[in-house]
């Protein structure tokens, strides 16, 4: 990690201040020891702390920050494999859901900790940021990044979501500070690590929920390869998604490769409000499902990036977050059916030719095309 920063400082700190960033050791333990204990509620045993530094076993990528004279005054600790290390021998329900949607390729974020005296500086950003190039090119490899946050620490948590986390998950029982136990949220980020045998040897991806600012790549995507044209509010809806109506998630390296938007309560959202557009299929199949019924409203790669397994990776993504979040009982789209990438990729992930619409979508005035209905049936 010789490319660690030295000399780095922001507008932040106090004028011709800088701090250097390396690797914990050994030698840095009793520093170590001092900043955890004043920057924590809880008390971290020495055998852990000494652990960090030495890294006997190879378990943890480590950075400090130090001033020009060698005071630690900030440090961050990942583990690049958290599965093999702790989830498979402590599991929790959600922590394995985590681990099945990246191939058990988890990092986890241990510690983080500035010293109070050089918070608001960025130095925790740095950290943060510095740790998730170092997974980047880890060779464990890992996709997803997350961490505990304690549920009233709003200044890490504003932090974590700057930095492109999402919060995922609370544990009401995970810390037990002044003998009471106390809730953490579980903040999660996927690393643009993800690729395919079948990308080029430089292309990585970064999967993640679609943002406001994503508004403009994901229409013209959508212009460029739908056949449908969707209006502009849509296009607000699914980026904006103030009302989590929507799981919109976009695969992205500096571009926008492709994207899924689902409704993931497609019922309630739209064939209970609009009954006219209820197809008589569609009310039998409201009946089996209970009327939890979410809908793959669209799904786009661009086209130089097909055939690349992108869509792949966001219809199984897609699966694991509604299942997880959403729990629907029966997940159904439509698609042409001459388009068989799409048909092979459906069948792929269980989905079943349910039913066929000979008059399904207006490409143009006047113009239809048939599409087929398929279904799947989801075990949550």
């Amino acid at each position: 990690m010789g490319w660690l920063k030295r000399g780095w400082s922001t507008d932040a700190a106090p004028a011709a201040t800088t701090f250097n960033f390396r690797p914990l050791n050994v030698n840095d333990f009793d520093a170590v020891r001092a900043l955890s204990n004043s920057s924590f509620p809880i008390r971290y045993p020495d055998v852990w702390l000494g652990s960090l530094c030495v890294n006997k076993n190879n378990d943890y990528r480590t950075v400090g920050c130090f001033t020009t004279n060698g005071t630690l005054v900030g440090f961050v600790v990942v583990v690049p494999d958290h599965y093999n290390y702790e989830v498979v021998h402590h599991p929790t329900e959600f922590e394995m859901t985590l681990a099945n949607e990246v191939d058990n390729k988890v990092a986890y974020v241990s510690s983080i900790a500035v010293d109070r005296n050089f918070q608001r500086m960025g130095i925790g950003s740095e950290l943060l940021r510095l740790a998730m190039a170092i997974c980047l090119s880890d060779a464990k490899e890992p996709r997803l990044m997350y961490l505990h946050v304690h549920h009233a620490n709003v200044a890490a948590q504003r932090m974590y979501e700057r930095m492109g986390f999402v919060n995922r998950h609370t544990n009401t029982r995970y810390y037990y500070i002044d003998h009471q136990e106390q809730a953490a949220y579980i903040f999660v980020k996927y690393l643009t690590m993800w690729r395919t045998d079948k990308m080029p040897f430089w292309m990585r991806c970064d999967i993640r929920h679609l943002k406001e600012n994503d508004l403009d790549a994901v229409k013209k995507l959508s212009n460029e390869e739908l056949p449908v044209q969707y209006s502009d509010a849509w296009f607000h809806r699914i980026c904006e998604n103030d009302a989590d109506e929507y799981l919109a998630i976009g695969c992205f390296n500096q571009h926008l490769y492709g994207f899924i938007a689902i409704d993931r309560e497609y019922y309630k959202n739209e064939l209970k409000r609009k009954p006219n557009r209820c197809s008589a299929f569609e009310k039998e199949l409201s009946v089996e499902a209970k009327e939890q019924m979410s809908y793959v409203v669209s799904v786009a790669v661009c086209k130089e990036f097909q055939n690349m397994g992108i869509a792949t990776e966001l219809m199984r993504m897609a699966i694991e977050l509604l299942k997880e979040e959403t729990k629907p009982n029966v997940i159904y789209l439509h698609v042409l059916v001459d388009n068989e990438p799409a048909l092979k990729l459906y069948s792929k992930f269980g989905f079943v030719n349910r039913h066929t619409n000979d008059q399904y979508l207006i490409v143009r005035p006047e113009e239809f095309r048939a599409a087929h209905i398929f279904v799947k049936k989801l075990d949550v």
